[in-house]
């Protein structure tokens, strides 16, 4: 059997949009998976998955990596986007 990186995974749904789908398998990460897993997406691809999250959920998975990362996802979004996940 394969083994699929969990970052891989992640792409894959994101690829497809799969807002619940997404949601319920970052919900079984543990902080260290969310820090890899974010890693290994692009820049732009942060940002999708931030805009994908709602707020809250963005909230979590933010608080999970570096500020450095959250900084860097954070100054890709537009402004209403950016404003809408750190109020």
């Amino acid at each position: 059997m394969e083994n699929i990186r969990p970052w891989d995974k992640l792409q894959s749904l994101m690829d497809g949009n799969s807002i619940e789908a997404i949601k319920s398998y970052i919900d079984g990460f543990t902080s260290e998976d969310i820090v890899a897993s974010v890693s290994h997406l692009s820049g732009s691809d942060r940002a999708k998955l931030l805009k994908l999250l709602n707020p809250e959920d963005a909230a979590d998975l933010m608080d999970d990596i570096p500020w450095v990362q959250a900084v860097n996802i954070i100054k890709r979004l537009n402004s209403t986007d950016a404003r809408r996940h750190t109020i």
